[in-house]
């Protein structure tokens, strides 16, 4: 499963998100409607690294999340509040992966609005570069 998968799927379980996979939540290909979405993709990363003792590898996948929303107010609001969510994720399996943390690259940032078949709605991304072992 790729790590934008698994972190969606993630966003999906916590609570208070109001993300359904499917429905306002997507993995790797935004939806032209409904407006309102949340879309993580995988975006590459660095090679892996070998430990010493050769044990296991130390990965550094990255991934965007990308809000769409028609209510800047809302989609701000809602970028924002995934930025923390998913910063959270520190020494946590997920999928069978140990995450040892999650990191933003930078704050949200708002892109302008596009148009979408719904009607015209704003849009913001998040990256973050994530470290875990295999």
């Amino acid at each position: 499963m790729s790590h934008a998968a698994i972190i969606a799927q993630y966003l999906a379980d916590v609570s208070g998100n109001a993300l359904t996979m499917g429905t306002n939540l997507f993995v790797g290909s935004e939806p032209k409607t409904p407006a309102n979405v949340v879309t993580v993709y995988d975006t590459g990363g660095p090679a892996p690294n070998q430990t010493m003792d050769g044990r296991c590898f130390i990965c550094y996948p990255t991934i965007q999340i990308r809000v769409r929303h028609a209510s800047f107010l809302t989609g701000d609001t809602q970028a924002r509040a995934l930025l923390q969510e998913v910063r959270q994720i520190t020494h946590q399996t997920l999928s069978g992966t140990r995450y040892l943390g999650v990191f933003a690259n930078s704050e949200t940032i708002h892109l302008g609005k596009i148009d979408t078949n719904a009607g015209l709605a704003h849009v913001w991304t998040s990256n973050f570069r994530i470290i875990l072992e295999e």
